[in-house]
């Protein structure tokens, strides 16, 4: 039987389906079966979806992903509020109060202000797991998230392991490309000293704008830029009560895990706003998309509502046709040189690899301060 790594690889090299990876997955408990959407590789891994097929290694200092089928998956959004009744014996029942009190009119953040026992320090921290798998969860868990709907709010009780959740659907399901996936512990991380690397002693000695850029590109899987504008309003306000010569020395707690965040160096980000649609270079042959492109000016320019257009060209777009002050750093760069030269109410079109974006800007670009930051 394979222990800490020691023989998945070998173990896991001919699966090529889903129910293979799930069944291998519930054999071994050190082994994790998971959906990896395609933004995965392209942030944390630095690499390209296109560049990987089904089969491949990827290995990092202590873990190995076994790469399954590339499969289309809906994933979820929401906040939660657990409690153990393995440390309040009344967490049940105090769960389905917070129900209730939403229910008569409070907000989630108000419950959960009222009953985390560590409050947050900016709305990011209320409870927001980001977009997930559900089937990263138990089946009871999963079954309920995904007949949820956006604006549902509702609680899960799981009485065998002791967790009870308040949830709230802030978003609707979205579909996403990527690849089942097997993660186990990587056997060749048993040879390593115990002791895991200093990162935080590392990183302090480094001085330099330079030298934490370099730090980056080297240790990915430690480390990540990030930039904290102003709309970030405790983090950007906690960095700037900092001198330069503080920044430069001391991390910030922000979260409860301590995440820390290195200042690097002030800079700016430019926020976009447009409505847009969406046209798969996989799923339309250039054809069609010159075509659909056509349509679209065609109708825009006889005056129909641009709504109307994406209803009828993206109708499961699950309400993301429209971006609101998003960071230009976050798109394309060829994305942003359309915007940049697009008048409000005018039409774009912009390419980004086999896929084509139209779209409308509605406000003017806005510029915020912002800070480059190491985090860790």
């Amino acid at each position: 039987m394979p222990v800490f790594g020691q023989g998945h690889r070998a173990g896991t090299e001919a699966i090529r389906t889903l129910e293979g990876a799930q069944a291998y997955g519930e054999n071994y408990q050190n082994v994790s079966s998971v959906f990896l959407c395609n933004d995965f590789y392209r942030k944390p891994l630095g690499n390209s979806p296109d560049t990987l097929k089904a089969g491949d290694l990827l290995t990092s200092t202590y873990f190995e992903t076994r790469l399954i089928t590339k499969l289309d998956k809906d994933i979820y959004r929401f906040k939660i509020i657990s409690l153990s009744s393995r440390e309040e014996s009344d967490a049940e029942e105090t769960v389905d109060q917070m129900l209730q009190e939403m229910k008569s009119g409070k907000s989630f953040n108000e419950v959960y202000q009222k009953y985390m026992p560590i409050p947050p320090k900016s709305e990011l921290e209320t409870g927001d797991v980001g977009w997930m798998d559900a089937d990263a969860y138990n089946r009871t868990f999963s079954e309920a998230i995904k007949s949820a709907r956006k604006g549902d709010i509702f609680v899960i009780h799981d009485t065998i392991q002791g967790w009870h959740n308040l949830i709230w659907m802030t978003h609707d399901s979205k579909r996403m490309s990527g690849f089942s996936a097997l993660v186990y512990q990587n056997s060749e991380a048993m040879s390593l000293p115990m002791q895991r690397v200093d990162v935080e002693q590392e990183i302090r000695s480094l001085k330099s704008a330079e030298s934490l850029v370099a730090y980056v590109k080297d240790n990915p899987e430690e480390v990540s830029l990030e930039l904290i504008s102003e709309s970030s309003a405790y983090l950007f306000s906690e960095i700037s009560k900092r001198s330069d010569s503080k920044r430069c020395d001391e991390g910030v707690y922000f979260d409860d895990y301590e995440k820390r965040y290195r200042w690097i160096k002030d800079t700016s980000v430019v926020l976009y706003s447009f409505n847009y649609i969406y046209l798969s270079g996989d799923q339309l042959s250039k054809k069609d998309k010159d075509a659909a492109i056509k349509d679209i000016y065609n109708k825009y320019n006889k005056g129909v509502r641009f709504d109307e257009i994406i209803a009828e060209y993206w109708p499961d777009n699950n309400g993301m046709s429209n971006l609101s002050e998003i960071d230009g750093g976050l798109l394309d760069p060829d994305f942003v040189a359309k915007l940049r030269t697009t008048g409000i109410g005018e039409l774009f079109v912009a390419r980004v690899s086999q896929s084509y974006f139209i779209g409308v800007p509605y406000k003017e670009p806005r510029t915020e301060k912002a800070f480059l930051v190491l985090s860790y």
